[in-house]
């Protein structure tokens, strides 16, 4: 279902105020916005477009629009956790109440400041555990990207980064798998959510309910 947003709702239990924010996240974070919502004790509405909809930009632009459609039924704005993954994606945002956090793409949140040091290492690819689950729908089923041209496009880079929060397992041969496909080294990262955690909650904090929150949301199917 790479066209169509993957959850829609808060994390688990009632929303008691719907007229203050929403969260709208690209779907390849959406174990890791999960954890640093429930983390900080955050409930809020959320919508969760589909995986990696930049390749698209068509798709992600209908997508986009659904969710900001959905979340001003719910909500007094929308906060946007996606980067700049469609050129005009400005131009839609200011057709509704809402406002894009300030990353270019989902990796900035993810890392904070620790991005610029890992860029400044080698020329790097972000990824992320639930890529592993996904490049082959979005590369050879969308793109249809043989081994050439996974190795042609990813050929510029030295290393990829698998980002890993500890939320979502994978396996070596997953990894394997992708090495594989692209040619380049992948380097496993350990990261903590304390960058991402501290940016949904200043974003957020006009609208929180604080307390134990289990589980990240209910899924439309």
């Amino acid at each position: 279902m790479a066209n169509e947003m993957a959850s829609y709702g808060p994390t688990r239990g009632s929303v008691h105020r719907a007229n203050g924010k929403a969260l709208i996240s690209c779907g390849i974070v959406k174990e890791e916005v999960d954890a640093a919502l429930r983390d900080e004790g955050l409930r809020v509405p959320i919508v969760y477009l589909a995986p990696a909809p930049c390749i698209n930009p068509g798709a992600l632009e209908k997508q986009l629009n659904r969710a900001l459609e959905r979340s001003m039924a719910v909500a007094e704005e929308a906060v946007v956790l996606i980067g700049l993954c469609h050129r005009d994606i400005d131009a839609i945002l200011a057709r509704y109440r809402a406002r894009r956090l300030p990353i270019n793409d989902c990796f900035d949140a993810i890392l904070g400041p620790r991005r610029k040091e890992l860029d400044r290492e080698a020329n790097t690819f972000y990824t992320l555990p639930s890529w592993l689950r996904h490049w082959k729908r979005a590369l050879m089923d969308k793109l249809g990207w043989n081994d050439v041209d996974a190795r042609q496009n990813f050929g510029l880079y030295e290393r990829i980064a698998l980002l890993d929060a500890g939320v979502q397992p994978f396996s070596d041969e997953e990894v394997l798998e992708f090495f594989d496909f692209t040619g380049v080294p992948i380097d496993v990262m350990k990261v903590d959510l304390m960058p991402l955690r501290k940016m949904l909650r200043e974003s957020l904090s006009e609208h929180v309910h604080m307390g134990a929150n289990r589980g990240g949301g209910w899924d439309e199917g």
